[in-house]
């Protein structure tokens, strides 16, 4: 297990202790059902379909790694006005991507 990874789930355990509710999103997902653009076609690709969701403050010097965590955002907001999605088994580990309807380009979270 990386140290990214391990230090995640202490974040998540702490969350859930304090009776928070934590949501799995995996960044990748969120930029290609959004249709944002993925990292691997540019940082600058990625950085205005970002801002094109209405995310402001992204600073020209963001690396990918930042720019990845970032594009995950969008994801909650649609979790929580419905218009996100939890495929696979509730049992085991889900992670929450956009429904279809919030898939197209320009589709801003809770709209």
């Amino acid at each position: 297990m990386g140290t990214l990874t391990a230090r995640s789930l202490r974040l998540k355990h702490a969350l859930e202790e304090r009776g928070r509710a934590v949501i799995e999103i995996y960044p990748g997902a969120a930029q290609g059902l959004s249709s944002i653009g993925r990292q691997q076609k540019g940082l600058s690709s990625l950085r205005r379909g970002l801002e094109g969701l209405g995310l402001e403050g992204l600073a020209e010097r963001m690396n990918s790694d930042e720019l990845y965590a970032v594009s995950g955002t969008p994801v909650e907001p649609m979790c929580l006005f419905g218009r996100a999605e939890l495929p696979g088994n509730p049992a085991q580990r889900v992670l929450v991507v956009p429904k279809p309807s919030s898939r197209r380009a320009g589709a801003r979270p809770g709209r």
